[in-house]
């Protein structure tokens, strides 16, 4: 057991497994494939009717009805839905297409 006092606060610290002291996390960003897979994630919102919604992510994705009211419910019921996935640059489109009627989505990394 290893006590190591030299940070400024005062406060004794012990580190319980020094054998572990030399690993170096890499940063979340560097972890991250930057090709995606990218999702599209759309947000609740009581704006907009579901005939709107499922209109518009049929547009954006090319999706089946079904599955377009599968993703407006998931998003009603929970407060987000995984709205589409897939490379950065369809995603985007995907984003954009959304947003034109103002739903509120964001993309990220999946």
């Amino acid at each position: 057991m290893e006590i190591n006092n030299t940070y400024s606060d005062g406060l004794v610290r012990i580190n319980l497994y020094p054998q572990f002291t030399d690993i170096q996390l890499q940063p979340e960003e560097d972890i991250a494939h930057k090709d995606g897979p990218w999702v599209v994630i759309l947000y609740n919102c009581d704006c907009h009717s579901f005939e709107e919604v499922t209109h518009q992510l049929r547009l954006a994705t090319g999706c089946k009805v079904s599955e377009s009211w599968e993703i407006a419910m998931q998003a009603h019921m929970i407060g987000r839905a995984i709205a589409y996935a897939g490379g950065e640059t369809e995603c985007r489109r995907v984003e954009r297409c959304l947003r034109s009627i103002r739903l509120q989505v964001e993309m990220d990394i999946f």
